[in-house]
């Protein structure tokens, strides 16, 4: 399946979520929490463990790349548990080629990865060279990148195709 989600639209959302005021930041949060619960529920979980700005940028990230598969147009199966899962175990090869090569940057993406924009914005999120970048440990760096991917892989297998 081709990606949903396009260069332009990435760009274009992250630039409206940044822009959005604390309510309407606040009404994405709740739209995402009520879309993908499950989704919502594993982010939160799995980045519970994580210092406060990483988490807070995880969560972040996450409502971003959630509005910009929401903005497609196209609908979506709600994700369950185990899907979410599958996810999270399967970008651990992806990651661990990641990991041994170092902190990728948005041209190293594989071809094979389903959704090559919305990667390259998490790397993007990640990155030190952001305006007012969130300094992460090397474990929270990979960890906040594999559930990132484990989300971007569930939207776009959650598309309905008709």
């Amino acid at each position: 399946m081709q990606p949903l989600v396009s260069e332009e639209l990435m760009e274009a959302t992250w630039q409206k979520v940044g822009a959005s005021s604390a309510a309407q930041a606040l009404e994405l949060q709740k739209r995402c929490g009520r879309e993908q619960e499950e989704l919502a529920a594993f982010v939160i979980a799995f980045t519970s463990k994580l210092s406060p700005s990483a988490a807070g940028l995880a969560l972040y990230a996450y409502v971003v790349v959630a509005e910009a598969f929401r903005q497609t147009g196209a609908r979506f199966r709600k994700v369950k548990p185990g899907k979410i899962m599958r996810a999270w175990e399967d970008t651990e090869t992806l990651v661990t080629a990641f990991m041994a090569a170092g902190r990728p940057n948005a041209e190293s993406i594989p071809e094979s990865v389903s959704e090559p924009a919305v990667l390259r914005y998490i790397l993007d999120a990640l990155s030190l060279e952001q305006e007012d970048p969130v300094e992460l440990s090397d474990e929270e760096y990979w960890h906040t990148l594999r559930v990132l991917m484990a989300v971007s892989d569930c939207l776009h297998g959650a598309h309905r195709s008709a």
